[in-house]
């Protein structure tokens, strides 16, 4: 039976960061690393993919502009945004803009790949149950 690898997109600039999760990940998923807005918007329109890690600011935006962006575009794909802090403020901040999860380095093995596999799960969950457009009244 053919192993099913994960797909992941990684949205960053930063290349050593780029280069970290792809050595820590590299024998469980495959990692499409995309470098601006633009080429996102490429690589989503071109393959199919369980996730996105996100680490994005630019002069032409920041990651709220890409996550609204792919929001928009692949409303079921879960975001996953990368920061070099991570308290609670931040972290309620990354869920209310409709983020999965945030992840701060050090990146532990074991921790990204079940939040991969969480991620994925939720988006298969999505599918299989999609929500009610109107909202159910509870007696």
């Amino acid at each position: 039976m053919a192993r099913v690898c994960p797909h992941i997109a990684l949205l960053t600039a930063n290349e050593t960061q780029a280069q970290a999760l792809e050595k820590l990940l590299q024998k469980y998923i495959t990692l499409i690393h995309v470098r601006s807005l633009q080429e996102l918007d490429e690589s989503l329109g071109a393959s199919q993919f369980d996730a996105l890690f996100c680490d994005w600011s630019d002069r032409n935006g920041t990651w709220k502009d890409a996550l609204e962006t792919v929001r928009e575009q692949h409303p079921d794909l879960p975001v996953i945004l990368l920061s070099r802090i991570g308290g609670e403020s931040e972290w309620l901040e990354v869920i209310e803009m409709g983020a999965f999860d945030l992840l701060v380095p050090p990146y532990d093995e074991s921790y990204v790949l079940s939040l991969i596999e969480h991620a994925a799960a939720s988006r298969l969950a999505r599918q299989w149950h999609p929500l009610p457009v109107t909202p159910v009244a509870v007696a």
